[in-house]
């Protein structure tokens, strides 16, 4: 038994070190709120590396996906799509409270008291946050209805 074993394991060993290796996913961002759509999307370490406020990415990552996100399902639905297509994107709109849809109308001075480091997690968040929209938005409008 020994004589099989032994191959076998060393076979097993040499297929798993092959094997590819999966990124290690790293925090998530909630997105919306119970009012409207609400999602969660995972964050790659390797976007996290500069960061030194995780709370403030997220909060910069939070603004520009809800934004970029409406902006683009309120553009579909206002072309008066057919309604297999409007029923496909009703309700996907995010809201920042309670029925209120998120917008790009960010007040730059409500970042007055952030120290560099805050602010620069900020806008790393806001840039990511464009980046992943724009992923999550291809992938939603390729499951639409044609």
């Amino acid at each position: 038994m020994t004589r099989t074993l032994l191959p076998a394991l060393t076979a097993l060993t040499l297929f798993t070190a092959c094997a590819p290796l999966i990124p290690h996913q790293g925090p998530t961002v909630s997105i919306g709120d119970a009012s409207g759509f609400t999602t969660t999307v995972n964050l790659r370490r390797k976007d996290l590396k500069p960061v030194c406020s995780l709370e403030h990415f997220r909060e910069g990552f939070r603004y520009t996906y809800m934004s970029m996100w409406n902006k683009r399902v309120e553009t579909i639905l206002e072309a008066k799509p057919a309604p297999d297509v409007t029923a496909y994107y009703s309700g996907k709109l995010f809201h920042s409270g309670p029925g209120i849809k998120a917008a790009l109308n960010e007040n730059p001075r409500s970042r007055d008291g952030y120290t560099e480091c805050q602010e620069a997690s900020h806008q790393q968040g806001k840039m990511h946050g464009f980046l992943y929209a724009l992923d999550d938005l291809k992938s939603l409008e390729e499951g639409a209805p044609k």
